[in-house]
């Protein structure tokens, strides 16, 4: 799939490890507004991060409306909600990850859809009031 862009945000050794690999960009660390913009751009987020225990950067890739893809351990089966808002991996192999890639490339509208469902699961789900009022409502 050569229109494929991949932007990889993070530590800035990847820009060697990645350089010159075709239509990969390595941004480092940026500020919270830029990855917001990377958000609103991306038609997919993708973290196979080996582990991930609660995930909360999943989260805020599924509020943006972007469907996510992972491996298929910690929390990243609850949020995806075993693949219903994302893509599970059960392997961490880089051809098992870009297989998975191009199955969610080949369905824009499943893909778009998981992403449209999973905000709305976010948002009914995992709100700062929401989980501020079942604490208190265990306290008081």
């Amino acid at each position: 799939m050569p229109d494929l862009k991949l932007v990889i945000v993070g530590s800035d050794y990847l820009k060697d490890v990645c350089r010159g690999i075709t239509n990969v960009d390595v941004t480092g660390f940026i500020p919270w507004e830029r990855l917001q913009e990377l958000f609103d751009k991306a038609s997919l987020f993708a973290m196979p991060a080996l582990s991930e225990p609660w995930g909360l950067v999943y989260l805020e890739a599924l509020a943006c409306k972007l469907p996510i893809l992972g491996l298929n351990r910690n929390s990243l089966p609850e949020i995806t909600q075993y693949g219903k808002f994302g893509y599970l991996v059960d392997n961490p192999v880089k051809e098992e990850i870009a297989d998975a890639i191009e199955r969610a490339f080949s369905n824009t509208d499943e893909m778009r859809k998981k992403g449209e469902d999973g905000q709305l699961y976010c948002l009914e789900n995992f709100q700062w009031e929401l989980c501020a009022q079942k604490i208190l409502s265990k306290i008081f």
